[in-house]
């Protein structure tokens, strides 16, 4: 099943602030959605097992994304 996501270390990771981290595994999220639904048309293997969200909280955990998700929200408005 999936794995288990410390959701203490990803909120470290991203400077504390919840708000930050949710916006930063939303934005994560949609992108891997994305590359799912592509890669599902090309029929081609899935890199993400597990929920689009855990994923994304994975990511942030893992230090793969970070604050610098806030300036792609920024750039995009």
């Amino acid at each position: 099943l999936g794995t288990e996501i410390d959701v203490d270390k990803a909120l470290e990771d991203v400077g504390g602030n919840r708000f930050h981290m949710i916006l930063i595994a939303a934005t994560r999220a949609r992108e891997i959605e994305s590359t799912r639904r592509i890669a599902q048309h090309n029929n081609l293997q899935l890199k993400y097992r597990n929920r689009t969200i855990s994923a994304a909280l994975q990511d942030v955990e893992e230090g793969k994304v970070g604050r610098e998700y806030l300036a792609k929200l920024r750039t995009a408005r």
